[in-house]
């Protein structure tokens, strides 16, 4: 279904847990056209036959403007295998063990590439971001959860599992001196729970908890808001500290729903990591994504054009 003239690009798919993009990308990183959707079901084969369509229309999209699609790159959620294609689990989806790229290449007679999605954001940084220049840098999200990805000697580096990079996991102790993990300490849903142990106000007609408000509250001065963001400097810079002691990487770039309020947790990070930074490396730069709302999209991009380069 692709075409052999016209406009070169790839076809990218940013799967989240509640949406889904499709997207037209040329190698530069210019974005043709995009579409967002939100689930209508939510299990593997629901899944699969919304993707299928998507991307259904995508080409279609693609055929109409005279754009010749080379190859589909896809990001997802939870434990991916990029080497066979599959989609290992997400289990707040219940997907396990999906053979979603082989399926979709013989679909569509197009070469399929995935990832998960922070180690596609990570690519994308080097791709198309502010790490274009940079051989070794640390990707964080930020967001419900915290997830990492390493970018090492020039290329991602997954480890002996392929699990390498998983930050949120990485353990710290918190002020009391409770042993937890990164993820527990510096996630949208810890800087929640912190904002309400401070006495935080939170609207009847909020039912959800969201880093907006919070960036909202902390715009108007309020003091809960202003701590929990404190403290979310402090644990980040920590993990960030452990790791760059570990690593040496140039630059650290943080992504998620939470980069978008980094101008409030940005002092007590650097201040955390510059404090306690001993020894003859300097400390790692550190910058909130610079792709924006389309840094998935533009991961799925980069994970298909890597693998036409490769073929």
């Amino acid at each position: 279904m692709s075409q052999q003239e016209g406009i070169p690009a790839v076809l990218a798919v940013d799967v989240g847990g509640s949406k889904y993009m499709t997207g037209l990308v040329c190698p530069s990183g210019k974005v043709l056209w995009k579409e967002r959707a939100v689930w209508s079901q939510i299990n593997a084969q629901a899944v699969y036959n919304q993707l299928e369509q998507a991307i259904s229309h995508a080409l279609c999209v693609a055929q109409n403007r005279n754009i010749s699609v080379s190859a589909i790159g896809m990001t997802i959620p939870g434990l991916a295998d990029p080497e066979r294609g599959r989609w290992i689990s997400a289990r707040f989806m219940g997907i396990y063990d999906l053979a979603i790229g082989p399926l979709l290449a013989q679909k569509f007679s197009l070469p399929v590439f995935l990832d998960n999605d922070c180690q596609a954001c990570a690519l994308a940084e080097w791709q198309f971001g502010s790490c274009t220049d940079c051989k070794h840098f640390l990707y964080l999200t930020v967001s419900n959860g915290v997830g990492g990805a390493l970018f090492l000697n020039g290329a991602l580096y997954y480890g002996a599992g392929g699990f390498a990079g998983e930050m949120g996991q990485l353990p710290l102790t918190d002020l009391e001196g409770k042993l937890s993990t990164l993820e527990d300490l510096a996630s949208g849903r810890a800087l929640w729970e912190r904002y309400l142990a401070l006495g935080g106000k939170v609207p009847q007609n909020l039912t959800i908890p969201t880093g907006a408000f919070l960036t909202q509250q902390a715009e108007v001065g309020d003091p809960a808001a202003l701590k929990a963001f404190q403290a979310e400097g402090y644990y980040l810079g920590l993990g960030i500290l452990a790791a760059s002691k570990l690593l040496d990487p140039g630059r650290v770039i943080i992504g998620g729903g939470l980069s978008l309020a980094f101008d409030y947790y940005q002092k007590p990070l650097l201040h955390t990591l510059h404090a306690h930074y001993t020894g003859r490396a300097q400390p790692p730069q550190v910058f909130c994504t610079s792709l924006g709302y389309d840094g998935g999209l533009l991961g799925a991009a980069a994970l298909a054009l890597r693998g036409s380069i490769h073929l």
